[in-house]
């Protein structure tokens, strides 16, 4: 899978920053055991992935939308001429 989260921004502490690398490492493994030797279809995964995703944002105080928007930047970006 592609690098998402840049290191280099000022957000990031190195101890938040490690655990966020480890996790998103961490559901690459998961990503790839299910779709490539699982043989999960995409389609459900990854509606799975955004319900997920939806409930960890309902228990913080982030701007829903700013966040939905920045994540359709994000998927979008990454999925241009990946090829999963």
């Amino acid at each position: 899978m592609g690098k998402v989260v840049d290191l280099k921004e000022r957000r990031f502490h190195k101890v938040t920053a490690g655990k966020v690398v480890n996790a998103c490492n961490e559901l690459d493994r998961i990503v790839h055991q299910l779709l490539f030797v699982e043989n999960v279809p995409a389609s459900e995964l990854i509606s799975a992935l955004c319900q997920r995703i939806g409930v960890y944002l309902s228990h913080t105080d982030a701007n829903r939308e700013k966040v939905i928007k920045k994540l359709a930047k994000i998927i979008y970006k990454h999925s241009k001429g990946q090829g999963l």
